[in-house]
């Protein structure tokens, strides 16, 4: 008899397909990118992954590792990094600062290469796949640091981190409901 199960590869490359139609779908009805933060990110994908497979057993936040996946005998480990230029708004007026809570930088890279050097430390008896996503949003508009100069220079010179592009989604614009447009780029990433 012949076995049909998919590879955590193949599952995860679905997944993340599905996930990334979510997210443009979203953002195109008005959930702006600033309101959005790993653990929605996550959910999509989780959404997602139900509909690839039924029987996957899913652990989320599970001795801090993001996600966790069961299918049979098949384990699998994941990271999210999810990176957006995040603007900071005064709590009493709501109006905006001139300041961001988050942005590119070293420090926000070394960040995504010591949570590569975790998955790759973990271990488990039955051998478990790893994978690590990312996804990140610039803004179009401004003329700053972009997540996509800082990945693209330093994944390619970076040869330590000894990752295995699994599946891309080719860069997508989208232009929010209040007119501004994100350039946005997504990876899964076998550690």
């Amino acid at each position: 008899m012949e076995d049909t199960r998919q590879s955590m590869e193949e599952i995860m490359t679905k997944a993340f397909g599905k996930t990334l139609e979510r997210c443009k779908t979203a953002i195109s009805a008005g959930m702006h990118i600033t309101r959005w933060n790993e653990s929605v990110f996550r959910f999509f994908f989780c959404q997602s992954l139900c509909e690839t497979d039924s029987n996957i057993v899913q652990h989320v936040e599970c001795n801090k590792i993001d996600l966790v996946l069961h299918a049979g005998s098949d384990v699998a480990f994941i990271e999210f990094k999810f990176y957006i230029h995040s603007p900071v708004f005064d709590p009493c007026s709501g109006k905006r600062k001139h300041s961001r809570k988050s942005f590119p930088s070293e420090k926000n890279y070394k960040n995504f290469s010591d949570c590569v050097s975790q998955l790759k430390k973990r271990r488990c008896d039955r051998q478990p796949s790893k994978f690590l996503v990312l996804f990140y949003a610039d803004p179009v508009e401004e003329n700053r640091m972009t997540y996509e100069s800082l990945y693209e220079k330093r994944r390619s010179s970076d040869q330590t981190l000894g990752l295995k592009e699994v599946c891309k989604e080719e860069p997508f614009c989208i232009k929010q409901f209040d007119g501004s447009v994100i350039k946005c780029c997504a990876w899964v990433f076998a550690v």
